[in-house]
């Protein structure tokens, strides 16, 4: 049976499909940015532990020559290492920048489909038979009767007497 506003009810059903793919997406991309935020916290520690550890070793063994060599690299290795968790953050605060556009739009979306099937079901009330342009009687099997179950012989039955 075809229903009245079923293009209206299908596209309410996708939108709201569409807002939960981009909650996921977004929920994604933020635990994303929250596991690069806690790898820079222990890079940032590990790099102070690295100039500690190569400062002591330097100092006792190269003198301050050794104390610079051995912070230098570990500055430039921890800078690297940063650097590179940086670019993560940045690309992961795009993907959530883009995943709370998408999710905006989809919200907007759903609310016009609402609205859509909303205006759909006010315009076509469903009052019973016959309030869809029908003859308006119900066929034996229950069903509202269409123009199609009327006899279509144009001429009136004679009575023979």
């Amino acid at each position: 049976m075809s229903d009245r506003c079923e293009s209206e009810r299908q596209m309410v059903e996708d939108q709201k499909q569409n807002l939960d793919a981009a909650q996921r997406d977004q929920a994604m991309a933020q635990s994303d940015l929250n596991k690069i935020d806690a790898e820079a916290a222990t890079a940032a520690g590990l790099e102070l532990v690295c100039m500690i550890r190569a400062g002591l070793a330097g100092g006792v063994t190269a003198g301050p020559l050794g104390v610079g060599i051995g912070m230098g690299i570990c500055i430039g290795t921890g800078s690297w290492a940063i650097w590179k968790l940086g670019q993560r953050a940045a690309e992961a605060s795009q993907r959530l920048h883009d995943a709370r556009l998408a999710e905006s739009r989809a919200r907007r979306d759903l609310s016009a489909a609402y609205a859509a099937l909303m205006k759909c079901e006010e315009l076509v009330p469903d009052t019973g038979c016959g309030s869809r342009g029908g003859p308006g009687w119900r066929r034996p099997d229950g069903k509202c009767a269409s123009w199609d179950d009327v006899d279509p012989s144009p001429a009136p039955p004679i009575a023979v007497a």
